[in-house]
């Protein structure tokens, strides 16, 4: 999964200063700024460069790259369940 482009799915409201993502059998989930951030910017990158994105936004070289690429495909994997990546 670490070189596959990825394709969102579904959309993102925003109720109540909090992110609720919504699949296409209209299930929706409430999710953190992180996991929202990461299914925004999703489409068309891989694990591998949304994961140098999040680096980037982030501003600090000192951060262990590996830690955050396995945080980000946990997060990349249960999007994929709820039917919100593909």
């Amino acid at each position: 999964m670490s070189k596959r482009k990825l394709k969102r799915k579904g959309r993102i409201v925003r109720e109540n200063d909090r992110y609720i993502l919504i699949n296409e059998m209209d299930e929706k989930f409430q999710v953190n700024d992180f996991i929202a951030y990461v299914w925004l910017k999703s489409e068309g990158l891989s694990v591998d460069e949304l994961t140098d994105l999040i680096i980037d936004v982030i501003g600090r070289e000192d951060l262990n790259k590996d830690l955050i690429k396995r945080d980000v495909y946990v997060v990349v994997e249960k999007l994929m369940e709820m039917g919100l990546i593909e």
